[in-house]
């Protein structure tokens, strides 16, 4: 039987991989950089500069906030869960 997987593994086109794989999930996705050309990725930066359009500003103050957070976090899944992943000593 032939799997998804095989099949976009042969397929070169970023493009036809990222339709492929979005339909094959159970929740259906396609990365947005294929829903803007050029003017339009161009218009969208310009809209996010918008008071009106706080949205961007607003995450990306909380993630200023929560830096120090989400390193720590970060190296807590590296550094200790990491090493113990398929421990069984335990």
């Amino acid at each position: 039987m032939l799997h998804i997987s095989n099949c976009i593994d042969i397929i070169e086109n970023a493009f036809a991989k990222d339709v492929i794989r979005g339909l094959a999930a159970d929740v259906k996705t396609l990365p947005s950089r294929w829903l803007y050309d050029e003017q339009g990725s161009a218009l969208f930066e310009e809209i996010t500069k918008l008071d009106e359009y706080y949205l961007t500003r607003a995450e990306t103050s909380i993630l200023r906030e929560r830096q120090k957070d989400y390193l720590f976090m970060h190296w807590l899944n590296i550094s200790y869960l990491g090493g113990r992943l398929g421990d069984d000593d335990d």
